[in-house]
């Protein structure tokens, strides 16, 4: 097992997963859960995907079951080791390759893989520099304002690393829709599904998910309201519950 270092914790994803995270470093959230349960991939662990601004790996754990490889790219260092530690630690060191360094960079890009992904997933700075305080611990700032990477930045390194074809898909603010989606249409990377995230019935959306398709011709299909909160497990609605409960679910041969 890999040995917590200080100020490090580890904790559960279900499925008998669990991953590294240092207590004053970002942290994943119910945002990496709702992209991870919003990517369509094709059956029977058939994509390769690559992971833009990985953190500690949280896509690609949460999605290893249903893919054949990942390449997760994640610019700071620490976090980046981290994720290597969570990797091994989960025993999928054959399945998801932590690549340092920044995917503004061509060399990092090509490092990865020229179009060679069927899919790119992405949780992006949600945040302009301009936008609200810039916290006192850098990484948790970088991870919320684009300090690193812009949405254009983001959107190309995701065209470049996509096959013909391939989807990338991403979860924002909706503050950002219409930038997102002129970003997106600049890189050749055709919006196609787009769901609107609302904390409760009646509320308006504060987060989308959207998946794009690149060289794709236009035409954005609107997919219904994903609403967060309910009766369900840990409060959550029916299909969210359904999210973590599914990776809790053990079968004769777990027991």
């Amino acid at each position: 097992m890999e040995a917590l270092r200080e100020n490090e914790t580890l904790d559960d994803l279900g499925g008998g997963r669990q991953i590294i995270q240092a207590r004053d470093e970002f942290r994943f959230s119910l945002d990496a859960v709702l992209l991870a349960n919003f990517v369509r991939l094709r059956p029977n662990c058939r994509d390769e995907i690559a992971d833009l601004g990985t953190g500690t790996g949280i896509l690609p754990l949460l999605l290893a079951d249903k893919i054949k490889s990942a390449v997760a790219i994640e610019l700071r260092e620490n976090q980046a080791e981290m994720a290597e530690r969570s990797v091994r630690l989960n025993g999928l060191e054959e399945k998801i390759r932590i690549l340092p360094g920044d995917y503004c960079s061509r060399d990092v890009l090509n490092n990865a893989g020229r179009e060679a992904f069927d899919a790119v997933v992405a949780n992006p700075p949600y945040f302009g520099t301009e936008v609200g305080a810039a916290n006192r611990q850098t990484g948790v700032n970088d991870a919320r304002h684009e300090t690193t990477a812009t949405i254009d930045d983001v959107a190309k390194a995701a065209s470049y690393l996509l096959k013909f074809g391939g989807r990338f898909s991403l979860i924002h603010v909706t503050d950002r829709l219409v930038e997102v989606l002129g970003a997106l249409t600049a890189a050749n990377l055709q919006p196609k599904q787009l769901r609107m995230v609302t904390a409760r019935p009646g509320k308006a959306a504060t987060l989308f998910l959207l998946e794009a398709k690149k060289g794709a011709k236009p035409g954005l299909k609107m997919l219904p309201e994903l609403i967060v909160h309910g009766d369900g497990y840990g409060g959550y609605s029916e299909e969210v519950a359904a999210y973590y409960t599914a990776r809790y679910e053990m079968t004769e041969e777990d027991l």
